[in-house]
């Protein structure tokens, strides 16, 4: 059976756009706090690490809502959080309340980042479906490489409001192109679906693995920009 089809290519388009506004805010947020707000390494790491609490703790809710529920209603929620908190950084805030929106986006971040992934599965065939996830894995890290050269080309000197607004609008875009898939959940996730909101045992290993690798490559990427600087790379 076919694999690239129509709706996959808006899944793909979608993570492509939602990482980018990921690698946006990886870039301009740390130097948002370092120039606008004055703050040193320990303000730039909570800044930047917040969403990734709420999104560790909003993930497997998540998974059991995109089954319960259905994925579309994920999608939607996530898109509105992200483009709100977005803007809401266009606002000039203070470094509290800046930790208040990227605890809040990440859970927003993580509801239609696993959504669409999901969606993902749910369109590939059964017996193609390792494939499926390459393929979307490879939108998200073009994204994450694009996003951040895009924010330094928008940014410039100093224009956050302008590198948040373009941040939402990708949000924005990557909403369009897979919100009109409509619900692509089967029945059978619905009757599947655990009762309880921890994840199931046989998952816990593996994402204790997962988040240990990850752990570096968060450090690395709070940093960079700012090392970044240092090193006169514009």
């Amino acid at each position: 059976m076919r694999l690239i089809t129509g709706p996959f290519v808006r899944i793909w388009l979608g993570t492509l756009g939602a990482f980018a506004s990921f690698g946006f805010i990886l870039l301009v947020l740390p130097l948002y706090v370092k120039d606008e707000l004055d703050r040193g390494s320990l303000g730039v790491g909570i800044a930047v690490g917040a969403a990734s609490i709420t999104a560790v703790l909003a993930g497997p809710p998540v998974g059991r809502l995109a089954d319960r529920r259905g994925r579309r209603v994920m999608i939607v929620v996530g898109a509105f959080v992200m483009v709100g908190c977005y803007l809401a950084l266009a606002l000039a805030p203070s470094l509290p309340f800046v930790v208040l929106v990227r605890l809040l986006a990440g859970a927003g971040e993580a509801a239609f980042a696993i959504a669409v992934l999901t969606v993902a599965a749910d369109l590939a065939p059964a017996d193609r479906r390792g494939e499926a996830m390459s393929l979307v894995t490879t939108a998200s890290y073009l994204g994450l490489t694009i996003g951040p050269v895009a924010a330094d080309f928008i940014l410039g000197d100093g224009r956050f409001a302008a590198a948040w607004f373009v941040a939402a609008l990708l949000v924005v875009l990557a909403g369009a192109a897979v919100i009109p898939l409509g619900e692509t959940r089967p029945e059978a996730a619905k009757q599947e679906a655990s009762e309880g909101w921890l994840p199931p045992r046989t998952a816990l290993l593996p994402g204790l693995l997962v988040m240990l690798a990850l752990l570096g490559f968060g450090g690395f990427v709070a940093f960079a920009a700012l090392y970044a600087r240092e090193l006169g790379i514009e």
